[in-house]
């Protein structure tokens, strides 16, 4: 099975959050990638401290994924400096 993580500099339970989490999850099923079957899926929610960005993504990178997924440059950053061997 595939693992994806996903790095998000918000709130897990902002509306607006709560959807963009959903469109993604349909846009991976509709590509055949089903969650709990073909590939699992690991959300990390950072806001925008350092702290917890790093915190995140140290979470993040003990799961093991083939890819990070990441919203913003910050994160993106973050997940650079810790790991050359995880697909952005």
């Amino acid at each position: 099975m595939r693992r994806v993580g996903v790095l998000l500099p918000f709130d897990e339970n902002d509306p607006e959050v709560i959807n963009r989490v959903k469109q993604f999850r349909l846009g991976m099923r509709d590509l055949d990638w089903i969650e709990g079957r073909s590939v699992l899926i690991d959300f990390r929610f950072t806001g925008a401290n350092s702290e917890s960005i790093s915190k995140g993504v140290t979470e993040l990178i003990k799961t093991a994924p083939e890819v990070i997924v990441s919203y913003a440059t910050p994160d993106l950053s973050a997940v650079r400096r810790a790991t050359s061997t995880i697909c952005l």
